[in-house]
C-alpha cells in the first residue's frame, strides 16, 4: 500500500530543483539537463501513467460532469495523480517560457515574476508571461 500523503511530500520536493534551476539558473548546464531533456515529464510521467492505469476503475464514474470528478478525487490516489498532472504540466510551462523569452529577447529577470506564479498559480503564471512577452515587444 502506498503511503500517498508521504509521496505527495516527495513529489513536491522533487519537482522544486527543476523550479529553482529554471529560477535562478536559466542557463546552466544543470538547468539545460534537467529540464530540457525533459527528465520530469519522462519520470513523473510513468508515475502519474502507473497512478492513473492502477486506479482507472475510480475514473470511470466520468470526467465530464463535476459530480464525476469530485467522486473520482475523493481517492487519494486519483488526488495525488492529479496534483503530478498540474507539476508536470506547471513545469513544462515555465520551462516553455524561459525558451520563448530568449528567443523574443527578453532579459530573464522581466520573466521571473511570472515563474513563481506559474509555479504557484499554473495559468496565472502563463497569463502574466504572456502579458509580460506582449508589453515587451510592443516597446522594442
Amino acid at each position: 500500500m502506498m503511503d500517498y500523503a508521504l509521496v505527495f511530500k516527495l513529489v513536491n520536493l522533487l519537482i522544486l530543483p527543476g523550479w529553482v534551476g529554471l529560477i535562478f539558473f536559466p542557463k546552466s548546464r544543470y538547468t539545460q539537463y534537467l529540464i530540457y531533456s525533459h527528465a520530469y515529464p519522462y519520470f513523473l510521467g510513468l508515475f502519474y501513467a502507473y497512478l492513473v492505469l492502477s486506479n482507472f476503475g475510480l475514473l470511470q464514474n466520468g470526467m465530464s460532469s463535476l459530480d464525476g470528478i469530485r467522486a473520482a478525487f475523493a481517492s487519494d490516489a486519483v488526488l495525488l495523480a492529479g496534483w503530478v498532472h498540474y507539476l508536470i504540466f506547471d513545469l513544462f510551462v515555465g520551462a516553455w517560457q524561459v525558451t520563448d523569452a530568449r528567443q523574443h529577447g527578453l532579459r530573464h529577470v522581466k520573466i521571473v515574476p511570472a515563474l513563481v506564479f506559474t509555479l504557484f498559480l499554473g495559468p496565472l503564471g502563463l497569463l502574466a508571461y504572456l502579458i509580460i512577452r506582449q508589453l515587451n515587444l510592443k516597446a522594442s
